[in-house]
């Protein structure tokens, strides 16, 4: 935090794991696995456009809720359960436009998210970068 490395608290650690979890499912690399289990959701309107959902559900986490665009096919919204504070679940939703092609694929560049309906970061992509792989160092403490 602000530059300096520190521990985090147990519960805190957690937390941020389950939401990891929940981020990388926005890049569908789990749909070969089978440790989730995927179920369809009713349509619905994302950002005006009709949508498709799918609920992925892992042992040992919670569902989340992803929603395609009904006409590209591009993630629109993730939905899932969050604690916002120590034993305070809350609803996150979070939405991805401005799709533009990077070496042929598709990658949002705007991101906004909200808990309990209520806006708390909105987010620009301004450079993306495809590596295939990273030295082991870019994941050492500082």
């Amino acid at each position: 935090m602000n530059g300096q490395s520190q521990e985090m608290p147990p519960e805190a650690l957690a937390e941020f794991k389950e939401q990891k979890y929940a981020e990388d499912l926005d890049r569908l690399l789990f749909v070969k696995q089978d440790r989730y289990g995927l179920g369809l959701l009713d349509e619905v309107k994302v950002q005006g456009r009709p949508a498709v959902g799918v609920q992925v559900k892992c042992k040992g986490h919670r569902d989340v809720k992803l929603y395609f665009d009904k006409a590209s096919g591009l993630l629109l919204k993730r939905e899932n359960i969050v604690m916002d504070e120590p034993g305070k679940e809350v609803r996150q939703e979070i939405f991805f436009s401005e799709y533009q092609d990077k070496d042929n694929v598709k990658c949002y560049r705007k991101i906004s998210g909200f808990r309990d309906g209520k806006k708390f970061f909105d987010g620009r992509v301004v450079e993306i970068e495809f590596y295939n792989k990273l030295d082991g160092s870019v994941f050492s403490m500082p």
